[in-house]
């Protein structure tokens, strides 16, 4: 047996499978699904044998399994890797818990998807009676045995405390082992691991709990995994391609640079796109704040890098591929050259002097920190938009509610807006208060009649006054007021007059 009939291999690269419930050792039967951890162990020393393989992903869709056999089965495992020097990724396809988790910590590194799980770290077992379902069946079971405890946990045997203590001790002191093993593995306190209480955790929350190293699909963890340990790359220094310390990370810094040059292409492209001001506006924070990202990944990249990383020749800096040609250098201006070394510095290699000048034109800020913070500030406030516009435009609208009621309640008491005339009401309520107060302050108040000799009356008053012209009875009708209410709104007028001709 060799490796390829275990394991799936690519680009120097194996792929070794954990699929299904897990076991010690073969059952009997034929038909049993369940793989064992003798088997693992055999075949992960057969990949681990073959010189043409550089690094080993071992891909889980395992609910766990048994206990016994776990815990020697993964230290096996951990020292066959240390002396190979060979790096081991775990990636979650879906499923990783119980003991299919713990064999993970053989691996450097663990990834899944968003709909990845992991954890379950715990033990469990079950004690059942059946002593009163045999007795109402009338079935007899006589146990014989050798001690009191020789019974703990046998079912027609009826529960007693005691026995309940007993495998609870053996339940905790196998979950201490596996706390133990995670905390180790995963650089965790045993308090911490404890303390999730075998809960589980999908995508990205298992990673912020520390149980995973990040989030990605399988093709991009095999992508990367070739991508870095292909059998056609040749180290240079064979020593440090064996010491597995250098390895963790390496997955992980190529996909995040890979990520970060799809957002500085992405924010170029809005840049283009943008018609306003505010658009380039909110382009440029983009732009700034992905070739910092970019910036920090190459720097954490080449920290976390093997020491044999090829150099480039004649001190050229190596441009990852996606991100955008360095500007051609501006001999004409000295000054300019220098500040944009200093943007350079600040926030990565390609930032552009168009993006630089355009940021400076929009904050109104010339310090590179300045503009980079009145960017950033810009790009977040960006998102609350729509949701203030909104909020906004709601209270101006409750507010104009509001102090059109109170103008027309003022109308009412005033005597200048009929409570009886619906339509002069609805008038009303179509202005601004603005119109509505300037109506009011410019109008007189109506006489209110009750019968008809105040009516008659009225009228007489205002035909003494001169007659209603065309022009009147226009603005009257248009601010709602009816025929009959003329002459009493004449009167009114006339009266206002004489008072004024006579005060001055």
């Amino acid at each position: 047996m060799v490796a390829s009939d275990v394991a799936e291999i690519a680009d120097g690269v194996a792929v070794l499978s954990i699929d299904g419930p897990l076991e010690h050792k073969s059952a009997s039967e034929w038909w049993s699904y369940w793989q064992t951890y003798e088997d693992l162990a055999r075949d992960f020393q057969l990949i681990l044998d073959d010189s043409a393989i550089r690094a080993v992903v071992l891909k889980f869709d395992s609910p766990g399994g048994e206990c016994a056999g776990l815990n020697e089965t993964v230290a096996i495992m951990q020292g066959m890797k240390a002396e190979a020097g060979k790096p081991v990724i775990a990636y979650v396809d879906e499923a990783c818990y119980s003991a299919a988790y713990a064999l993970a910590m053989v691996a450097d590194e663990i990834y899944l998807p968003e709909s990845g799980g992991v954890g379950s770290i715990g033990v469990i077992t079950a004690m059942c009676d059946v002593t009163k379902l045999n007795e109402k069946q009338g079935v007899r079971v006589e146990v014989i045995a050798s001690g009191a405890k020789k019974t703990d946990g046998h079912p027609a045997v009826p529960l007693s405390d005691g026995a309940i203590k007993r495998t609870r001790r053996t339940v905790d002191k196998l979950a201490a082992s596996f706390f133990d093993l995670v905390s180790a593995g995963r650089g965790l306190p045993v308090a911490t691991v404890k303390g999730f209480e075998a809960g589980t955790f999908t995508g990205q929350d298992a990673v912020d709990a520390g149980l995973a190293d990040g989030v990605m699909s399988l093709q991009d963890c095999l992508t990367f995994t070739r991508n870095e340990f292909s059998s056609t790359k040749t180290p240079t220094d064979q020593s440090a391609e064996k010491d597995p310390a250098t390895m963790p990370g390496k997955i992980a810094a190529a996909k995040a640079l890979s990520d970060a040059n799809k957002a500085l292409a992405a924010a170029h492209a809005t840049m283009t796109a943008a018609k306003s001001d505010g658009d380039r506006a909110l382009a440029a924070a983009r732009i700034l704040a992905a070739e910092e990202v970019v910036a920090k990944v190459k720097k954490t990249k080449t920290v976390t890098t093997d020491t044999h990383e090829e150099e480039v020749d004649d001190g050229e800096e190596e441009t990852a591929a996606g991100d955008p040609p360095p500007p051609p250098a501006d001999d004409d201006d000295e000054e300019e050259d220098e500040d944009e070394d200093a943007v350079a510095a600040s926030v990565g290699e390609h930032t552009t002097k168009g993006v630089l000048a355009l940021a400076r034109k929009i904050t109104g800020k010339k310090a590179i920190g300045e503009v980079m913070g009145a960017l950033h500030a810009l790009g977040q406030n960006s998102k609350r938009t729509s949701r203030l516009a909104a909020e906004v435009a709601t209270m101006k609208a409750e507010s104009e509610r509001g102090k059109l009621s109170a103008l027309i309640d003022r109308g009412h008491r005033d005597g200048k807006i009929s409570k009886s005339n619906a339509k002069q009401i609805a008038w009303a309520r179509t202005q601004t208060p603005a119109s509505l107060k300037a109506f009011l302050d410019a109008t007189p108040a109506m006489v209110h009649t009750t019968d008809d000799e105040h009516t008659e009356a009225a009228v007489d008053a205002g035909a003494k006054h001169g007659a209603v012209t065309a022009e009147m009875a226009k603005i009257w009708r248009k601010q709602g007021f009816a025929e009959k209410e003329f002459p009493a709104l004449l009167a009114k007028m006339n009266g206002t007059t004489s008072n004024l001709n006579g005060a001055s």
